[in-house]
């Protein structure tokens, strides 16, 4: 089970999240779908622990998801752009 519990990203004064909440059932399987900038890589982006959210969180199978959080191989994200 993976979940985000409103989650906010700032950059400097852009907001790129505002409030995002989802939730992936283990054996599920779930797709971001929006247009450029909407905030889906930033998204994914902190869901692996790469950055950091400014509020809210994220849990893996209980566990926080921090930047740093999972050692690797823990967690497996290919972007569009490695």
């Amino acid at each position: 089970m993976i979940q985000a519990k409103d989650i906010y990203k700032r950059y400097g004064k852009a907001e790129v999240l505002n409030g995002v909440n989802l939730y992936v059932d283990s054996g599920e399987i779930y797709g971001l779908v929006g247009k450029n900038g909407a905030g889906k890589t930033t998204l994914l982006n902190i869901m692996s622990g790469i950055i950091e959210a400014t509020a809210g969180a994220c849990i893996l199978d209980g566990h926080p998801i921090n930047k740093g959080a999972f050692e690797k191989g823990q967690i497996g994200y290919l972007p569009d752009l490695p």
